[in-house]
């Protein structure tokens, strides 16, 4: 049969045949014999005819129609291999869509076998969804109908019947999250539809929920959608991608994830719909990833394979696989909590079980997990930092209200979904337990995430007030954590709050001046050793108050406690002397407190110029137009001062005196650069290279690194930039004004980062150079805008306004030319006259041109009428101040002197009596006249009417007597302290100003001797009456009790400025009235104590007195004000390092043994002034006297202040030196009293002091030696090779060779059993507190009225060991000992009070400058042989004296140049903002000073034992257990020898030396000390 037949025929039966599906009209095969297939086309359409008709089907399923059963062969057909796997994909998809129609018709029975089931879905799986990703795919219509099938009628499940469908079922859900993430786009880059997503969640939840187990694998791709948002993770860790991306960098912030993307999405819906599936599944994942990755963690944190080093947990790129997965498993944790917490339930267990591992590494991660889950972070981090910027313009406002915005990132706003402290209590508590872990770096995490949640308030969610104020408590304990990167962590955490959060939560129990808060614990950071934190700190601190300074400014209570204490602890750390901190402080105040770009607004030139050029300005026009950025930033500025108080404010204005000497310093630096030129020098090269050497080192020091500074100087020298020289001299000129400083600064700074890398670099030391010498504080530009704010008083910043105005004027009157001509028209307009008074703020602005005037008095306008004004406020000014400064322009601009101070002086004194209405004005300009035109009192007429006007009318005369019942002995007489200094009073200080500056303006030569002496001398007896009757200079003690403190302080403060006028006054102290004027040290009001000691740690910081005058600062070992003993033990500090830098500089700066010599003469000032305080303390009245039951507490109590002065002063270096003068006291005997029982009284009391000060001195030898890290028994106590000297007006020789050897052998130190215990007690409890806590003395009506109420108790003492004084040194033998050299001995009136000797060798130098050059001292604690020592010592003075000797003799111009660098003054910020003037150091040369003999050998002394010379001035060479068990024999015979002999002119009960026991009384009011003792 042919073919043709063939077909006919079977066409002829199909059409006979059945049905293919009973009810449709469809009624074609759809399977073909092999070889034979159907067209792709006619395939196509009979499955779109076949797919439409079940379509219908399904939309009539309830009518009548085909039943199940009757689809079995259309599925049959439908699920071959021919149809499911053809390789068209439309073929494909309708064959999909109708076996989905099938199934819809036939559900819940599908007419399949479970092999064609498995066959469907492998289809569907790997092609159907795969291709949902394109859906500009032509059959994505069919697609999209498959996929709502199987989620509609939930076909899917059919899946989970087939054998091992873990593969398929991965598939599908990895298949599905690549088309929701986008992995597989296509090429028109067409969105899926929210429908198709929608689906494909349904269809992978009903996978999850029937599927019987899913695969850790399947998990896994659920989970890993998570981490998408992480910005740390490649795309190979969430999906497909390559491997090996970077981390994004911080300023890439547009290109994050701004939403989360779709996949994310789907697993978190998977999550929320199937939540017990998905927690058992999630459980048993983190499960497994924890327990293998902690097992190749060991316990002590580190890797198995130790050569393989693990650093960071999180950025790493050597880490294990095991710790990569734990790391990435927290991750997902923070996250899931955040998506569905609900999951985690069995999870957070595991993290407890972390907390309490002894891992370190997996205690970290559990710590920074759950910090982060409570904050509600998750894997795309913690939310950036809130910039704070001081430089913003306008400021912010309304801080209190306001709260800055975390975030406005989703993914980075801290959302928790519930309290994680309410659904998992004890997790919470184990990690606030983690504060307290061993390891610094979970404590350093613990500091972070306790910063995060008070930021983010647990998420959003909230904290309870008693877990916030736990966590607040806990971040300020970690701000003070031993550990350096704790304490880091700690203050960034508080840095990422930014200001409106720092003034809303972590201020609400206190600001920075609170004590305990977390703002005063970051505060005290600023003094940390460790510079990292205190950067941070002190970085973070100033930028905080420079954007809050709008709200201090005006006043904003909250913000104003809470933030503008800053500066003050900022500025105070100056007083640390770190040059690190002085850099840092530097840095702070010009980039935070006062940025050089504040405010960003620019003039209205400058800003039209940019216009053009750029097309934008920093701020609108209308804004720029309508503010003063030079009125804005001295706001700033004045709320600056306005903030500091003290010791704070002193440095601020210390530190802009250091702007005018260092400006000079770089000026000639510069000069010196252009003389150099660039190497090619034009003259004496060696010259021009040594002086510029000089002042390279001159300018770096100061500098935390002189040797880098000094090195960048000479790069920039030789860089010889003409142009850069340029920029540096207009920061330095007064004349520029602000904005022209700032071009400068910027032109510099860009033209050297333009540069080659080596000048880049110069900018490390430039930069700060021009802070400290750049007008950028003070400037010409500022004085209008500081002159208006003084009239206004805006803001309340007047006041701080006058006083800025003063410090220009007296430190940098420069700048106030250009301003000069306008505040004397100022004063012209306001003149004073008796009908008119003047404006209050005319005294500042006076204050201001008298600065100006006297050092450029041609600048002041000199006309006639503006002369008549400043006469007028001398005469008729309402304030004294003004009168003054008046008085001072006029004389130093007037041409004719002598005749306008003659007129004015005639005129003040015409009508001059108490009650005046100008009374007080007319004194203060009698005062001034005296001080600056002497002449004017000159003439007998006028000196006697100034006598009687001061000293009759105003001292002598009490216009309101102290009642009559007051009128009582000056020891209970009332005496308190008034603020509120009443007219009276200030005319008697001014009064006594008048005698005072009439003294000064005396000459001092032979020829006016005697009339320097009558004048002088009275009013040296009228102070001393003031200073010794408690203010009282009346016989009858009427003096009201308001006034009597004013006018001791003033008297103190008087004598002390005729001490630095003249010598001669100097001489008129006597040592009775020194030691009387030191007891003003101890003046029972706290007021007249701090007034008197500041006003002379100003004067001796300025080198303006003598050196006795250091030894009444020590005095202050019992000073109740906690504030005034710190700051005066920092201080004398300080000077004593002053003094040894001064002595090395000199000495290598010395050209010959002459000059070395002198210099040598005013060395160990501090070291030596322990005779001085001995003879001090001995003569003081309160010194415990012998025989009375007190006298052994009293005793070690007043070893105080020998402890307080070796506190301050000694150091292992100068230690045996204090040592050796405190046994040379014992080698002499008092020289002040002149009475023989006063002087042997006075004279037992100085050894008894001498061998408490040896007990004192060996015990905190051994104290110190062990807190700095010698080993027990070491004895820092080493033979001092020369010999103090004492001042001859205080000690005198002993009579004879018998009563040295008496005195030395016998110990004057009481028996009594406990008395060493109880020193070594005090001792010790003293340096462990500082050195600055201590008792304060009371006075003895306080302390006997203590002890009536309390009894008398019985004292009950422990039983000590025995002390005593060093034994006597045995001389060496005489073939060892070299007869010194006898030298010449100095004529001075403090003659050497040596020990029989009449020769010296020379001075003896500190331990550190007694170094031979280039041989290795080390120190024996070994008895040594003194011959020995002899040779030793011989051989290192030799050596010295050659390296000396052979030195290259510096140029005489290097002092030169040192002055005028330094200005003579190197701004070293004291107690009294004074600066330490080098060129006076060497003054007190012939003064009543101490001095040191040195002789050759220092051992050979001792020969002259035979002429009477005691043995005993050295420390013997024993350690600590032979010191001590020697002791005890020698105290035991010295107690013999003392009862046989007793001391000579004992009196027990009386002070010796005073002739009215009144007298001695009202000499000090503290009679008595507090009993302190524990």
């Amino acid at each position: 049969m042919s073919g043709r037949t063939r077909q006919s025929l079977a066409a002829s039966q199909g059409e006979e045949a059945a049905p293919y599906i009973p009810g449709l009209v469809y009624n074609q095969p759809l399977s073909w014999r092999a070889g034979k297939p159907i067209p792709v086309a006619e395939l196509l359409e009979r499955l779109q005819k076949l797919h439409n008709e079940l379509r219908k089907i399904e939309q009539h399923q309830d009518q009548e129609g085909p039943k199940a059963e009757d689809y079995t062969r259309a599925a049959q057909d439908l699920a071959n291999q021919n149809l499911l796997a053809h390789k068209d994909k439309g073929v494909r998809a309708l064959t999909c869509c109708c076996l989905m129609d099938v199934m819809r018709i036939c559900a819940p029975n599908a007419p399949l076998k479970l092999g064609q089931i498995k066959d469907i879905f492998t289809t569907i799986v790997n092609s159907i969804i795969p291709a949902l990703a394109d859906p500009s795919n032509a059959y994505n219509t069919q697609h999209v109908y498959i996929l709502n099938s199987l989620a509609e009628v939930k076909s899917i499940v059919l899946i989970t019947d087939i054998p091992n469908p873990d593969s398929l079922i991965l598939n599908l859900f990895t298949s599905c999250f690549d088309i929701v993430s986008g992995s597989a786009k296509a090429s028109t880059g067409e969105e899926i539809r929210t429908s198709v997503v929608h689906d494909m969640t349904r269809v992978l939840v009903a996978v999850i929920d029937e599927a019987p187990t899913l695969q850790p694998d399947i998990v896994d791709v659920v989970l890993r959608q998570f981490l998408r948002i992480d910005p740390r993770m490649s795309d190979n860790e969430t999906g497909k991608g390559k491997q090996g991306i970077a981390a994004p960098d911080g300023k890439q912030g547009t290109f994050a994830l701004k939403e989360y993307p779709p996949a994310y999405n789907l697993s978190k819906a998977l999550c929320a719909d199937c939540p017990e599936k998905m927690t058992t599944y999630i459980s048993v994942y983190f499960s497994n990833v924890m327990m293998d990755a902690s097992a190749s963690i060991p316990s002590n944190g580190q890797p198995k394979n130790p050569n393989r080093r693990i650093s960071s947990l999180d950025e790493s790129d050597d880490e294990t696989e095991g710790t990569l997965q734990l790391t990435k498993a927290h991750k997902l944790i923070r996250e899931l909590w955040r998506a569905c917490p609900d999951v985690l339930q069995n999870v957070i267990g595991y993290l407890e079980t972390e907390l309490t591992t002894e891992s370190v590494s997996l205690r970290l991660l559990a710590t920074q997990t759950l910090g982060d889950i409570i904050s509600g972070i998750g894997v795309a981090g913690p939310p950036p930092a809130i910039p704070t910027d001081p430089a913003a313009y306008p400021p912010v406002t309304n801080l209190r209200s306001k709260q800055d915005v975390i975030s406005t990132n989703p993914l980075q706003t801290p959302m928790s979904p519930k309290p994680f402290s309410q659904a998992h209590s004890s997790a919470y508590d184990l990690f606030l337990s983690r504060k307290q872990d061993k390891s610094p770096s979970v404590r350093a995490a613990w500091a972070t995430a306790s910063g995060r949640i008070l930021f983010t308030l647990a998420g959003g969610i909230g904290l309870e007030e008693k877990q916030e104020q736990h966590l607040v408590k806990g971040l300020a304990q970690m701000l003070g954590d031993v550990d350096e990167k704790v304490r880091v962590s700690a203050i960034k955490a508080v840095g990422a709050f930014g200001l409106a959060n720092v003034v809303n939560r972590l201020a609400v129990d206190g600001g920075v001046s609170t004590e305990g808060t977390v703002l005063c614990t970051v505060a005290d950071r600023v003094k940390d050793k460790k510079q990292v934190p205190r950067d941070e700190a002190t970085r973070l601190l100033g930028r905080l108050w420079g954007a809050a300074a709008g709200e201090i400014e005006h006043g904003v209570e909250e913000v104003v406690s809470a933030i503008s204490g800053i500066p003050q602890k900022i500025f105070e750390a100056y007083y640390t002397g770190d040059t690190e901190i002085h850099a840092l402080i530097d840095t702070v105040l010009l980039e935070d407190f006062l940025p050089i770009g504040y405010p960003p607004i620019k003039s209205k030139s400058s800003r039209a110029n940019n216009q053009r050029a750029r097309g934008k300005v920093t701020v609108d026009n209308d804004q720029a137009d309508s503010v003063d950025p030079d009125g804005i930033r001295v706001r700033r500025i004045l709320t600056l001062v306005r903030c500091l108080e003290g010791k704070a404010r002193s440095v601020f204005f210390a530190l802009q005196q250091r702007q005018v000497s260092l400006s000079k310093g770089v000026q000639l630096y510069l000069e010196t650069c252009d003389k150099f030129n660039g190497g090619v020098v034009d003259g004496d090269e060696a010259k021009i290279k040594a002086q510029l050497t000089k002042v390279c080192e001159i300018l770096a020091r100061g500098t935390p690194e002189p040797s880098r500074v000094t090195g960048d100087l000479w790069k920039f020298a030789k860089l010889h930039d003409r142009r850069a020289y340029h920029l540096v001299k207009c920061t330095l000129d007064p004349s520029n004004d602000y904005r022209t400083v700032v071009n400068a600064i910027k032109e510099l700074t860009k033209r050297l980062e333009n540069g080659p890398h080596s000048t880049a670099v110069l900018l490390e030391t430039l930069r700060p150079l021009i802070y400290r010498c750049g007008l950028l504080v003070y400037n010409r530009s500022h004085i209008p805008a500081i002159i208006e704010l003084s009239r206004t008083d805006d803001e309340g910043l007047a006041t701080t306004a006058h006083d800025v105005l003063k410090d220009i004027s007296s430190r940098n009157p420069e700048i106030l030319k250009s301003h000069v001509k306008e505040m004397c028209s100022d004063l012209q307009s306001n003149v004073p006259s008796q009908t008119q008074e003047e404006h209050l703020s005319a005294a500042d602005t006076l204050k201001a041109c008298s600065g100006f005037a006297t050092k450029f008095p041609d600048e002041i306008s000199k006309d006639r009428k503006f002369m008549l004004t400043l006469n007028d406020y001398a005469l008729y000014s309402t304030s004294p101040r003004a009168a003054k400064h008046a008085v001072s322009i006029l004389l130093a601009i007037s041409p004719k002197k002598e005749l306008h101070a003659k007129d004015l002086m005639q005129k003040a004194l015409k009508g001059c009596q108490m009650g005046e209405q100008y009374f007080l004005t007319r004194l203060s300009t009698i005062s001034q006249l005296c001080r600056l035109a002497p002449s004017a009192a000159a003439e007998d007429a006028e000196a006697d009417k100034i006598i009687e006007v001061a000293l009759n009318s105003v001292l002598l005369h009490n216009q309101h007597p102290a009642p009559l019942e007051d009128k009582i002995d000056p020891e209970d007489a009332p005496y308190m302290w008034s603020s509120d200094v009443d007219p009276e009073t200030t005319s008697k200080q001014l009064a006594l100003k008048i005698l005072v500056n009439r003294a000064c303006s005396q000459p001092d030569n032979q020829e006016n001797k005697n009339a320097f002496f009558e004048v002088a001398d009275p009013v040296i007896r009228i102070l001393s009456s003031l200073i010794t009757n408690n203010g009282e200079l009346q016989k009858s003690y009427s003096t009201p009790a308001t006034q009597k403190p004013h006018l001791r302080l003033a008297a103190a403060k008087y004598l002390l400025k005729l001490c630095t006028q003249n010598r001669a006054f100097e001489d008129l102290v006597t040592a009775d009235l020194f030691n009387k004027v030191a007891l003003v040290a101890h003046d029972r009001l706290s007021e007249v104590r701090t007034g008197f000691v500041q006003q002379l740690k100003k004067y001796l910081g300025a080198n303006k007195l003598s050196h006795r005058w250091y030894s009444i600062p020590y005095l202050l070992a019992f000073e109740p004000d906690a504030t005034l003993r710190t700051s005066t033990m920092l201080w004398l500090k300080s000077r004593t390092l002053y003094f040894a830098k001064q002595q090395q500089i000199r000495i290598q700066q010395a050209t010959n043994t002459a000059d070395k010599e002198r210099i040598r003469a005013n060395q160990n000032v501090m070291e030596l002034m322990l005779a001085r305080l001995l003879s001090l303390l001995a003569h003081h009245p309160d010194y415990p006297i012998q025989g009375t039951d007190s006298y052994v507490p009293d005793l070690v109590d007043y070893a105080r202040y020998i402890i307080f002065y070796l506190s301050a002063t000694s150091n292992e270096d100068n230690l045996s030196l204090i040592f050796h003068v405190a046994q040379r006291v014992k080698q002499a005997q008092d020289g002040i009293c002149a009475g023989v029982e006063e002087q042997d009284e006075i004279s037992q009391r100085l050894y008894t002091l001498s061998d408490l000060a040896q007990m004192t001195i060996r015990i905190f030898a051994d104290v110190h030696g062990h807190q700095k890290g010698h080993s027990v028994g070491i004895n820092l106590l080493q033979t001092w090779p020369g010999k103090a000297r004492l001042p001859a007006h205080l000690f005198k020789a002993l009579p004879n060779h018998e009563a040295s050897i008496q005195i030395a052998e016998q110990t004057f130190l009481p028996t009594d059993e406990g008395f060493g215990d109880e020193l070594e007690k005090l001792v010790r409890g003293m340096l462990k507190s500082g050195s600055t806590k201590s008792g304060h003395k009371k006075r003895k009506a306080e302390v006997k009225q203590e002890a009536d109420d309390a009894g008398d108790e019985p004292r009950t003492t422990k039983k000590s060991k025995k002390f005593t004084s060093m034994p006597i040194r045995k001389a060496p033998s005489a073939k060892s000992i070299k007869t010194p050299k006898p030298g010449k001995k100095r004529k001075s009136e403090d003659s050497d009070i040596d020990d029989g000797s009449k020769t010296r060798s020379g001075e003896p130098s500190r331990k550190s400058a007694r170094k031979s050059v280039g041989k290795a001292t080390q120190i024996s604690y070994a008895e040594a042989d003194s011959s020995e020592d002899d040779r030793e010592m011989e051989e290192m003075q030799n050596e010295a004296r050659e390296d000396i000797e052979s030195a290259s003799a510096s140029e005489p111009e290097n002092q030169q140049i040192s002055h005028q660098v330094n200005g003579d003054n190197e701004a070293q910020v004291s107690e009294g903002d004074e600066n330490v003037d080098e060129a006076n150091v060497g003054q007190q040369e012939g003064s009543d000073e101490m001095e040191v003999d040195q002789s050759p050998s220092p051992l050979a002394r001792t020969a002259r034992s035979k002429k009477g010379v005691l043995k005993n001035n050295s420390a013997p060479h024993v350690n600590g257990a032979q010191r001590n068990k020697k002791s005890k024999s020698a105290y035991a015979s010295s107690n013999e020898k003392t009862a046989k002999a007793p001391p000579r002119g004992q009196r027990k009960g009386t002070p010796p030396g005073k002739k009215n026991a009144k007298a001695d009384t009202q000499a000090s009011t503290r009679q008595t000390r507090a009993r302190t003792r524990n």
